[in-house]
């Protein structure tokens, strides 16, 4: 009976041994978002999608080239709040990461992704009042480039070029919402693994910023934060086949692996249940 208990009990054990040793995904929705243009043309700078230009919007148009025959050259800047994520699961333990990305128009626009350095100091910006002038790392008269000395890498994280891979068109040929024009441009794209630009981060945040690139490509992106856009605009709504929400806002996906000492501390838990078990069923 004892030896059945013991048993039992290592069982229970090993179970909870795989769930603790199992990796967990984490999805985190962007804190705030905000795009800037700036016409070369005119010198006006605005906040995109807006006649007022300061005011937040859920979707803004990233990057035309410079200098494009629009005479308008447009980013975005997304940031993202880790300090709860780094403290539940350990920023160490992190094993990737990718950036999800909604567009609406289609999936075969070109466009670069670049993190901000968290050395630079310019994590305290604000979507509120961020402008042509004072967005971090923005180089106000080089097109759809950067100041590279603030930017991690010193270029793009990820460079979506045509023909583009990581990216799905949302609804596709055959889907229930296929040929709806209010859907089917809307696409989602997902980035490689940045998950070593995230473990540069020492505040909590990091920031990301969605240019165009040496192609004009004039994606309009859908960057409410955390999703405040639902009540707001219809189009953001679940695909019948998969569940997942179209046009959602940019989304971090997050793998942890657990902590080391957690593995050790359940590792030494079934060796000592094995030596016990064993020393139990010897006959007396």
């Amino acid at each position: 009976m004892k030896t059945t208990y013991l048993i039992s009990a290592l069982v229970a054990l090993g179970l909870g041994c795989q769930n603790l040793c199992a990796q967990v995904t984490v999805a985190v929705k962007n804190s705030q978002g905000m795009g800037v243009r700036y016409n070369l043309g005119t010198g006006v700078a605005s906040q995109s999608g807006n006649t007022d230009p300061w005011k937040a919007y859920a979707r803004n148009a990233a990057g035309t080239n410079y200098p494009a025959t629009s005479g308008a050259v447009g980013k975005i800047w997304l940031q993202f709040d880790l300090g709860g994520v780094w403290q539940s699961y350990g920023k160490d333990n992190l094993l990737e990461a990718y950036l999800v990305l909604w567009g609406e128009n289609g999936p075969s626009r070109q466009f670069d992704v670049s993190g901000l350095r968290d050395d630079a100091g310019l994590e305290n910006w604000d979507a509120a009042t961020l402008s042509w002038a004072n967005a971090p790392a923005n180089d106000p008269l080089g097109g759809y480039h950067l100041d590279w000395s603030k930017i991690y890498g010193g270029g793009p994280l990820w460079e979506m070029r045509s023909p583009n891979t990581g990216v799905d068109l949302a609804p596709p040929s055959g889907h229930p919402l296929y040929g709806n024009t209010t859907y089917d441009q809307c696409a989602r794209y997902t980035s490689p693994d940045i998950g070593a630009f995230l473990m540069t981060d020492t505040d909590g945040k990091v920031t990301f910023i969605l240019t165009g690139s040496p192609i004009n490509n004039n994606q309009n992106w859908w960057i409410g934060p955390a999703g405040s856009y639902d009540t707001g605009y219809p189009y953001r709504v679940p695909d019948p086949y998969t569940g997942d929400v179209m046009r959602d806002s940019p989304t971090l996906l997050l793998t942890f692996v657990p902590e080391p000492s957690s593995i050790a501390l359940a590792g030494l838990g079934l060796i000592g249940a094995v030596l016990l078990l064993r020393r139990t069923a010897r006959p007396e």
